[in-house]
């Protein structure tokens, strides 16, 4: 059974119409080219994705299609370069302010502040770690002993003054 191209947006296969939407043509989230390669070939196996070989996804025909392991399929749609180019080109144009504009939304600021406490209840869950401050020498406990150097702000501050003596010095 073949894909019939109805316009530049919409194909039918099976009796059934899909949708160009995004970069792939889908019905209800199903996609035409794992529609059509479950048709002929039967379920895509766990691990696996259904690739088009000609990487132009206009084509949904059984001979455009070939099956891929899913980390395959990853890496050569991340190291070929015009892949790289459309990714970087998608991120700019489309993810970055999308992303930037959930942020800003109620939704995006309640999941911020939501993940914030559970940030916060899961360190200091954590028993502290005891450390030595970097400046003044002296004992002190930190939930972040990766990132923790100072036993106080002003111990930071005072660090930081050093360093800026230093590199007008040198």
């Amino acid at each position: 059974m073949k894909v019939n191209v109805i316009s530049n947006t919409v194909q039918e296969f099976n009796g059934v119409r899909y949708y160009l939407c995004g970069r792939y043509f889908q019905k209800k989230g199903r996609r035409l080219h794992v529609a059509v390669w479950e048709y002929h070939k039967g379920k895509v196996p766990k691990g696996y994705h259904v690739h088009h070989d000609t990487d132009d996804r206009s084509k949904n025909d059984i001979e455009n299609l070939k099956l891929m392991k899913k980390g395959e399929h990853l890496r050569y749609h991340t190291t070929t370069p015009k892949h790289r180019e459309y990714a970087k080109n998608h991120m700019l144009t489309v993810m970055i302010p999308l992303a930037a504009e959930w942020h800003k939304s109620e939704e995006g600021r309640a999941w911020h502040s939501a993940q914030g406490k559970r940030n916060a209840e899961i360190v200091k869950a954590k028993p502290p770690t005891i450390k030595i401050c970097e400046e003044c020498g002296h004992e002190y406990e930190t939930h972040s002993p990766k990132v923790s150097k100072f036993c106080h702000p002003n111990c930071k501050a005072k660090a930081l003054r050093k360093r800026r003596r230093n590199l007008e010095n040198s």
